[in-house]
């Protein structure tokens, strides 16, 4: 690999490492200064995420502009200038979850951990899950960045992994070294696993300026492994001496998104179970009157009082705070007989509407609440669901196509109301049939083009 390169792929690692910590430090500082009651006021818990969003916005900015100077350096390490540059993508990483969402999880976990007898360590775990947001945000974040960079040239014909065993605990994992050894397309992301301090370098026909390894050291590590599998591989750690490999193990996540992980952005996040650091996601456990819903007592006691019947199943944050709203328009006419509730396919797994819609003819509708007026959120809110219905039930066109938008006091501007009727101009590819938004006092159809 060339110097310039090496030198400039280290920087950039141990940039994203600095810049990391100090947004975890300031975010956690607001979290931190919470007294344990605090944890469960909402009003409170919510401001302070709106504050943690828009941290993490900034620090994502930077994230990005890092990201850029790298991958620029890099094709020109490669012989491979861009003649031009495409705009830096400044939407939110998770592309269906808000950021306020997102960055309020850290109440989730303290929440959970303490609903299950051990408070003494919620705090060190909501510390912990805030660390992983803002690592996984931040390398989704640069990912995209250096993808949509290396597009910008006929030239590159893929990218190469570079390994930094010296910014690894331990060294890095030998699957990260096995997959140093491959060109992948611009178009595959990374990274592997959690915590990967691999970066992307570019490659062209005549120039391939990354990392390579020689066939004694990948037969050397194959061979400690016992196979070229992946989970012996990943037992295995390099750090840069094949005489001190190491078997302490990183844990694994699933390839996909941008900064691996899942589609939201790369967390790795154990959800419920035995030792799980967050609630089961709604509302797909059981909940009944005697227990509790795993957001804790208030959520149990506002789901109680909508006074419907859900067959069984917790509901979304979203979908409580939609049908309050919704129910605050007519207070005098119990919720249950303008809606009736849509239990969850447990069996089919097929996507669902959240409810039959009694008061408009039994239409079915899905229920979203977001936390601003902004078309991205709720394109983004009504999107991911469409999409995935298409993506996983190809054909199937009977559910996910109205919906009821909260906006809470929020206004639904000119501006706005605007855009919105263009929602399938915009998204030709996954249409929605009619689209309501509850804002304020108001319950506003949008008359889509």
């Amino acid at each position: 690999m060339a110097p310039s390169l090496k030198l400039v792929s280290e920087r950039h690692v141990a940039q994203t490492h600095t810049l990391t910590a100090k947004a975890t430090q300031a975010i956690w500082g607001l979290w931190a200064a919470l007294a344990p009651e605090q944890w469960w006021d909402d009003t409170t818990t919510w401001a302070i995420a709106a504050q943690s969003a828009n941290l993490a916005s900034s620090a994502l900015q930077t994230a990005r502009r890092q990201a850029r100077s790298y991958a620029v350096r890099a094709l020109m390490a490669a012989g491979a200038p861009a003649k031009t540059l495409p705009p830096v993508e400044e939407l939110y990483p998770r592309s269906d979850t808000l950021d306020v969402d997102t960055y309020w999880r850290p109440a989730m976990v303290y929440r959970w951990k303490t609903s299950q007898g051990q408070r003494d360590t919620a705090a060190d775990r909501a510390h912990a899950r805030l660390e992983a947001l803002i690592r996984d945000d931040i390398s989704t974040a640069q990912r995209r960045v250096e993808t949509d960079t290396y597009r910008m040239t006929d030239e590159v014909i893929g990218w190469r992994r570079i390994i930094h065993p010296e910014l690894s605990m331990g060294g890095t994992c030998g699957l990260c070294v096995a997959a140093a050894n491959n060109i992948y397309s611009v178009q595959t992301l990374m990274p592997i696993h959690d915590r990967c301090n691999c970066l992307p370098a570019a490659v062209t026909a005549a120039s391939d300026p990354g990392l390579t390894l020689n066939a004694e050291d990948l037969e050397a590590l194959y061979a400690r492994a016992g196979s070229t599998d992946a989970d012996d591989l990943s037992t295995l750690r390099f750090d840069g001496n094949p005489e001190k490999e190491s078997s302490e193990k990183e844990p694994a996540t699933e390839t996909g998104s941008a900064g691996g992980g899942n589609g939201n952005g790369g967390s790795s996040t154990n959800k419920g179970g035995d030792g799980g650091d967050e609630p089961p996601e709604a509302p797909n456990n059981q909940f009944d009157a005697e227990g509790e819903h795993p957001l804790g007592p208030e959520w149990t006691q506002r789901q109680k009082a909508l006074n419907i019947s859900t067959g069984g199943d917790w509901l979304e944050i979203g979908d409580i705070e939609g049908l309050e709203h919704y129910q605050s328009l007519e207070p005098n006419i119990p919720l249950s007989k303008k809606i009736k509730w849509i239990p969850t396919d447990k069996i089919g797994r097929k996507p669902t509407d959240d409810f039959g819609w009694l008061a408009n003819g039994g239409i079915h509708i899905e229920m979203k609440r977001v936390r601003n007026a902004k078309y991205s959120a709720i394109h983004n809110a009504i999107n991911s669901n469409v999409k995935d219905r298409n993506q996983k039930h190809p054909g199937l066109t009977s559910v996910k196509n109205n919906f009821m938008v909260s906006i809470g006091n929020h206004a639904l501007t000119d501006q706005l109301r605007w855009q919105l009727e263009k929602y399938n101009e915009r998204n030709p590819t996954n249409p929605i049939k009619r689209l309501w938004i509850l804002w304020r006092n108001n319950l506003e159809e949008i008359v889509l083009k």
